[in-house]
């Protein structure tokens, strides 16, 4: 099942009023938007705390403690349905951040 995370964007307008955007690449290469409190980049990517796969999550579980998880075991034990402060974060590696400029 592919999550796609929406969310709002900060966005900075430049002098042409166009939009300057941050742009990071998810563990299978999908492309977000970076949200403060939301989409965050990191220097590098844990494991999951359920399994041996890379964690793209850091999220407050549905039985109280924290955790770092998979894009499944996030759904398995997620707290809330939402990313943000006190629910979780989608993490992303800093490497692959990128600044790109929206037209219009």
């Amino acid at each position: 099942m592919n999550y796609n995370v929406h969310v709002n964007v900060l966005k900075s307008p430049t002098k042409e009023g166009n939009m300057k955007v941050k742009i990071g690449k998810r563990f299978d290469g999908r492309p977000v938007e970076l949200v403060p409190h939301e989409v965050i980049p990191v220097d590098s990517l844990p494991k999951c705390n359920f399994c041996e796969k890379t964690a793209e999550f850091d999220f407050k579980t549905n039985v109280g403690p924290w955790a770092n998880g998979c894009e499944q075991h996030w759904r398995m034990y997620r707290g809330h349905r939402e990313l943000g402060i006190g629910k979780g974060q989608l993490w992303v590696d800093r490497k692959t951040v990128e600044e790109v400029i929206r037209v219009g």
